[in-house]
Parts: structure tokens; sequence; C-alpha cells
């Protein structure tokens, strides 16, 4: 997939060559689509639901970790 192009969504992150400078594209794509639609990476539980262990006790729960699989 293309970064940037008018059918497509982008792809995100878009690499850079150097790790504190935004890459190129960013430049083009402002000014081709100030607002684009991009594709996140996504994530899954590596483990069952009901295998996370919750925080108990605390007047708003959580989870004591949560392992996911990129």
């Amino acid at each position: 997939m293309a970064h940037g192009d008018d059918d497509h969504e982008s792809e995100y992150p878009i690499p850079s060559p150097a790790a504190l400078e935004p890459p190129p594209e960013w430049a083009e794509l402002r000014t081709r689509r100030p607002v684009t639609t991009v594709t996140l990476p996504t994530v899954e539980l590596a483990v069952p639901a009901a295998e996370l262990r919750r925080v108990e006790g605390l007047a708003v729960g959580g989870l004591r970790e949560l392992p996911v699989r990129w």
C-alpha cells in the first residue's frame, strides 16, 4: 500500500530515515490530504480473557498485566 494514495488508507507509522525527524512523506501528505485515514497495527490478547488477573480492592478496577500479541 503506497503512502498517501487518495484511494487507500495510509499505513502508520510511516517509516522514517532518522529517528527524531518526521519522514519526508509527511510534508507531501499534509499538502494533499490534511486529514487522512490510517491503518494502525492490530493487537489481540495473548491469553484467554478468563485468565487475566484482576486487581482487587481498588475504587477503580484494573488488570495486573495485559499480555498482547501484535
